[in-house]
């Protein structure tokens, strides 16, 4: 028995390059909140009553937090997409754009230094269980 991927399988891959270019944009803004808060490397965030006292050194924490929220979730993302791409190519493809959508608002919402405006971008958070479990979907449709 061989496999071969689907035809559609390029929307997916089309798709998934987006996330080192949104990845790219996400360093851009943690290098400018660092910049405006004035928070010297090799320094990952601000400390507590630094942040406490400025409120660029606060803002730059929840920029930071954000860029590695969206750094702990994007392998994981990622290797779903690629299975779950196996059976559903072109919903798997919409599915990374929605994604990624939701990983903006959620940026732009934590970032702006009110973390409470970060679930503006939930529906990131639905898309990723969808993927999810189209990826287990798929995993069982080649193993069976």
């Amino acid at each position: 028995m061989s496999f071969q991927f689907p035809t559609d399988y390029k929307f997916v891959l089309a798709s998934l390059a987006l996330i080192p270019a949104f990845s790219t944009y996400l360093g851009i803004t943690v290098i400018k909140a660092r910049k405006t808060g004035k928070v010297e490397l090799p320094l990952l965030f601000a400390s507590e009553a630094d942040a406490a006292a400025d409120p660029a050194k606060y803002k730059f924490n929840c920029t930071q937090k954000s860029a590695m929220n969206f750094q702990e979730h994007m392998p994981g993302f990622v290797v779903g997409a690629l299975i779950s791409g196996v059976s559903f190519p072109r919903a798997t493809a919409i599915a990374v754009l929605s994604w990624l959508s939701g990983r903006y608002l959620y940026h732009q919402g934590y970032s702006s230094g009110d973390p409470k405006k970060r679930s503006r971008g939930f529906h990131g958070s639905l898309t990723h269980l969808v993927v999810t479990l189209g990826a287990l979907y798929s995993a069982y449709c080649l193993i069976f």
